[in-house]
């Protein structure tokens, strides 16, 4: 109903200049996460194109705030699957919480490769990291619960799979002595199920 609503708007917008591709944007990403907020897996290339649209969407004051990088396979198939929003949810937490405002060094790098039967998935964001000063960054904000939520459906994946998935998030001060910021990696092995 929200959709057919904005639809119905939308006309409407376009006598003002630079309303119209936020809108178009915005119907797009909230579709988007609602579809995909309903599936326990989603084809890795349309998970690539939504957070591609949230981050135009997200960086479209300022799309040099954060410089966001991505290498990708020249081809993915469309078997290749992955949890639904397991790429999603960490870069809108690097988005929103990783760094300061006046940070002029802000990227995110989204690596995404084929080796040993498996998909490699790495989000890295040279923020401040899961901790500063011994505190643990508040990670129950907005979508931190969107990660719990995400490891849970691991687990309950992996107590279904013989070759387990792998979902681990390191402060990057813990894996290299000058590193700063957070590394999410993933790895799904191409003969995962995702049945429930």
């Amino acid at each position: 109903m929200i959709f057919n609503a904005l639809n119905i708007i939308l006309p409407t917008f376009r006598q003002y200049e630079g309303l119209d591709k936020p809108i178009r944007l915005l119907i797009k990403v909230l579709r988007g996460n609602l579809v995909f907020s309903e599936q326990i897996a989603v084809p890795l290339k349309d998970e690539i194109q939504l957070v591609k649209e949230y981050l135009q969407l997200r960086l479209l004051g300022d799309p040099s705030r954060i410089r966001i990088g991505w290498d990708l396979p020249s081809v993915i198939p469309d078997t290749w699957l992955i949890p639904s929003m397991s790429i999603q949810i960490p870069v809108e937490n690097a988005v929103k919480y990783a760094f300061d405002p006046e940070d002029e060094n802000a990227s995110i790098q989204i690596r995404i490769m084929e080796k040993r039967q498996s998909l490699y998935i790495d989000i890295e964001d040279n923020g401040i990291g899961l901790s500063v000063s011994g505190n643990p960054r508040q990670e129950e904000q907005g979508t931190g619960y969107g990660l719990e939520i995400l490891r849970q459906t691991v687990d309950i994946l992996n107590s279904r799979n013989k070759n387990k998935m792998s979902f681990i998030i390191n402060d990057r001060s813990h894996l290299e002595p000058d590193g700063h910021g957070t590394l999410v990696s993933i790895i799904v092995p191409f003969d995962y199920t995702f049945e429930l």
